[in-house]
């Protein structure tokens, strides 16, 4: 029986990315506001990460269908770019939200529901946010080092193994609405955090923390 993994924000980007490249390994669950145009040989549940009320929904399948998760990884982002009195109130919160509130409640609910194994990898998809100043990007730059420590909180309390990946900047369409001149930034390649990802869930690569 393949290992079952649950990604979340699958919909584009680097969440749409590890499920095609995963899924002939594993047997994945993707969750995201909107379908993918892809979802063949996974499956793929609608499940807004901000809505509580959606997240019931998705641990009640896995109950129903028996499921313990032998790796989660947090992928679902937003952030919003430019001086910061243009990052109006609903967008700061969306960011919030999205970025840290609802990987630290699906994560507390996993756990408390018994929904993860013992040995499960916990991945979550940081940012080099977290880890130097970033101009034009200040409440998106304070999700990603929250984020940030609290996986680094949690790695020291749990059974099951922790790991985060700061990638830089990546071509998606993360930065399409943003006026920021992204292409003077260092760039990541999509494959390489495809590939690190599969090398933790592979047990292949033991770090906690992985820079790209």
């Amino acid at each position: 029986m393949k290992p079952i993994i649950l990604i979340t924000g699958v919909s584009s980007g680097i969440g749409e990315a590890l499920c095609l490249s995963l899924r002939d390994i594993y047997t994945i669950i993707g969750i995201s506001r909107k379908k993918p145009q892809d979802t063949d040989n996974y499956t793929w549940l609608q499940v807004d990460v901000t809505d509580m009320d959606e997240h019931a929904e998705l641990y009640q399948y896995l109950q129903d269908n028996n499921i313990q998760l032998d790796g989660v990884i947090h992928n679902a982002g937003i952030g919003y770019f430019g001086e910061l009195s243009s990052i109006d109130w609903m967008k700061r919160h969306a960011m919030l939200e999205t970025n840290l509130i609802a990987p630290l409640e699906i994560t507390q609910d996993l756990l408390d529901q018994k929904l993860l194994q013992e040995k499960a990898k916990i991945i979550f998809i940081g940012s080099h946010a977290a880890k130097k100043s970033l101009k034009h990007g200040a409440v998106y730059q304070a999700t990603k080092f929250a984020i940030r420590g609290y996986a680094m909180g949690l790695k020291n309390e749990l059974t099951q193994k922790v790991h985060i990946i700061n990638p830089s900047i990546v071509d998606t369409n993360f930065h399409n609405e943003s006026d920021i001149d992204m292409s003077v930034h260092k760039q990541t390649k999509m494959e390489d955090i495809v590939f690190s990802a599969g090398n933790i869930l592979l047990g292949e690569d033991q770090r906690f923390e992985i820079d790209l």
